[in-house]
């Protein structure tokens, strides 16, 4: 019974992660919309450094989950 419930509980968090991670990726991309209306140099600069970041944050997450990652 115990072991069932260890995997129950993996199976949630790892549904917790992926929709968190989903969510990330709509931002980014939101983000990424936005600036192109606004097609100038200073602004593809700052959208470049707010991909780096989207990435940044992909992988504290991962090693914040070290055990879903499979």
């Amino acid at each position: 019974g115990q072991q069932w419930n260890n995997q129950q509980q993996q199976q949630q968090d790892r549904l917790g992660y992926d929709a968190q991670q989903n969510q990330q990726n709509l931002n980014a991309q939101r983000q990424q919309e936005q600036q192109g209306q606004q097609s100038n140099c200073a602004q593809q600069f700052k959208q470049a450094g707010q991909i780096g970041n989207a990435q940044q944050q992909q992988q504290q997450n991962q090693q914040q989950h070290p055990r879903l990652i499979h």
